[in-house]
């Protein structure tokens, strides 16, 4: 349950922001987020995702050996963090997605909600 709020608070608090500022506010001016707010976000993000990065040392997944609740819900929005400009996941983070990408069933969010 631990991880679930932290995520909340923390990954989706920031990724989300700094998405839909990259890939709408070409489209609607109305998106573009104050240069304050985005390195604000881009700050916090940096500081977060080192901690998971950290967290995820010498681990398969974050419980453990086997995928959980925890896992599927930290990583969709670092599931989407190739779309954001100067965005980068840790090593530690990036190994951990694949693992989850080759979990049997997994399918890509974008194939998912269609």
């Amino acid at each position: 349950m631990q991880w679930l709020a932290w995520e909340a608070n923390k990954i989706g608090l920031c990724l989300p922001q700094l998405r839909c500022h990259h890939k709408l506010t070409d489209k609607n001016p109305n998106f573009q987020l104050s240069q304050g707010a985005y390195d604000w976000l881009i700050n916090r993000y940096h500081h977060d995702v080192n901690v998971l990065d950290n967290k995820l040392q010498n681990k398969k997944f974050i419980l453990g050996e086997e995928g959980s609740p925890a896992d599927f819900s930290l990583s969709a929005y670092l599931l989407y963090a190739d779309e954001i400009n100067n965005i980068e996941v840790p090593k530690n983070v990036a190994h951990w997605l694949d693992r989850i990408k080759n979990l049997n069933g997994w399918q890509s969010p974008y194939t998912m909600l269609v």
